[in-house]
């Protein structure tokens, strides 16, 4: 069987011994050291040899192979002797060693670890831990209808909430109604609270925002409620206000930022966070695709390794109900053309996450660069905008054209928004509810990201469209869910 070997003593060959112990090569333990000795046999449970390290005859009895041997002590003598017994063997040594085939220096790996741990990412870290500390417990808010990205990194808080006696709580408002999302919270076990009102987290001692930033933009709590905690990777367009603000959109998902968290507080990465973190990457950044960073990259090498790829694939293919196909079929029939733009109102969606993929649908129409899905739920239009290829950042776009009657923003090449519909259609004009708001959000749109004229755009505009009206009711087709 091949062996590793571990050779020395002091406090150095102890902790590399504990650490090896955990895996599954056979380590054996060359030392003088009586005490290391007993502890190896007792609390290692590792083969030792208690004998000189210095001599050849020490390495005759071994097995073969000894494929490497980590040297914390006399590391040239050792070195020698070890080269001398087993030629082919990898010998690591601790500082300087002319026989040694690597080294490694003690003294700088601890400059580096406490340049780390000093460095302004870990310093920012460290300020989160007097609010978990000292907080009875700790109310997790997502943005509504939350995506995979805000869930896992409410689960990672949570986690590092553990670390620190602090109850925590994810809650949500909206649904979670996307079929690769319900498959997602199902299959991973997730414990989420949804939420009708804000009394059942009034009370909470700390509440913290993942994924967005603002009370009462895009979830339901009113403006002025105190915020402890704020980590989002989206780049906010107006002051936050926490006593605890991580905003980084360097990043291409919040859950590369969470792993930065488990890192600093020392929180196990289980198989199932690691799924959801991973999973909450891969969808926001589109498969590595989009807006993604060497941080993003980094932290998914180490995912992966963690996550359970079975259980990933089986979320990322889950069936499609036939209502989601429909509102899918209807945002390609109603679409328009504006160059390379294409807009498409699907009237009730009934599930606003249809939306977004829907713009991803219209975005293969060949030479489209920008797409915009927008529908009416229960009194409130749903934005969904997708870009690729071009210079537009349609994030901005949706800012400047509706964020002063609704809220909206996002990345350069995927956004989103909403707007109540009282602010658009008068009580005397609820007939001609579709037509008004098509206009205004199309004219909105276009004219934001500087397209084209603003106009009125004739029903000829409209590719493969039947002449019913643009507005279907939501009784005709019913709820998609």
């Amino acid at each position: 069987m091949a062996s590793r070997l571990v050779v020395g003593a002091g406090a150095h060959t102890k902790a590399l011994c504990s650490r090896l112990s955990e895996t599954s090569v056979e380590t054996v333990l060359i030392t003088e050291d009586g005490d290391l000795a007993e502890w190896a046999i007792e609390q290692a449970d590792l083969t030792v040899h208690q004998a000189d390290p210095t001599v050849p005859s020490t390495y005759a009895d071994l097995p073969e192979p000894v494929q490497s041997a980590a040297v914390t002590e006399h590391c040239e003598m050792v070195g020698d002797a070890i080269k001398t017994a087993h030629p082919d063997t990898h010998v690591v040594g601790f500082g300087a060693a002319s026989r040694t085939d690597a080294v490694f220096d003690p003294s700088a790996a601890v400059a580096t670890a406490v340049v780390d741990a000093t460095a302004p990412r870990r310093r920012h870290l460290a300020k989160v831990r007097p609010i978990l500390a000292t907080a009875d417990d700790l109310a997790i808010l997502t943005h509504d209808t939350p995506d995979p990205d805000a869930i896992a990194s409410g689960m990672a808080l949570a986690a590092v909430a553990e670390q620190f006696d602090c109850p925590a709580e994810i809650n949500y408002f909206g649904s979670i109604s996307h079929q690769q999302n319900r498959a997602f919270v199902n299959l991973l076990d997730v414990e989420l609270c949804r939420l009708d009102s804000t009394d059942a987290i009034a009370d909470a001692d700390a509440i913290a925002l993942v994924d967005h930033a603002r009370p009462g933009i895009n979830d339901q709590l009113d403006r002025s409620t105190p915020i402890d905690i704020v980590i989002d990777h989206h780049p906010p367009n107006a002051p936050v206000d926490a006593r605890y603000v991580d905003l980084d959109s360097d990043v291409g998902a919040t859950s590369s930022l969470m792993l930065d968290y488990l890192d600093h507080f020392g929180v196990d990465l289980d198989r199932s966070l690691a799924t959801a973190l991973l999973f909450g990457q891969r969808v926001d950044t589109a498969q590595f695709s989009r807006e993604v960073s060497v941080r993003d990259l980094e932290a998914a090498a180490r995912l992966v390794e963690a996550a359970d790829l079975t259980v990933l694939q089986r979320i990322e293919n889950p069936g499609m109900s036939p209502s989601a196909l429909d509102t899918i079929g209807r945002a390609i029939t109603n679409r328009r053309r504006h160059g390379s733009i294409v807009t498409s109102f699907v009237g009730d969606p009934g599930d606003r996450d249809i939306l977004a993929q829907a713009a991803d649908q219209l975005l293969g129409i060949e030479d489209i660069t920008t797409t915009l899905v927008y529908g009416l739920v229960d009194g409130t239009i749903h934005l969904s905008a997708r870009a690729r290829g071009t210079d537009l950042d349609v994030g901005t776009a949706l800012r400047e054209a509706f964020d002063r009657i609704g809220s909206a923003g996002g990345h350069a090449d995927m956004a989103g928004g909403q707007i109540e519909i009282g602010l658009l259609v008068d009580r005397d004009e609820a007939d001609d509810v579709g037509s008004i708001v098509e206009r205004v959000i199309v004219d909105r749109f276009l004219e934001a990201i500087d397209d084209r004229p603003v106009r009125d755009l004739a029903l000829d505009d409209r590719e493969a469209v039947p002449s019913e009206s643009v507005f279907d009711p939501p009784s005709e087709y019913g709820d998609s869910r």
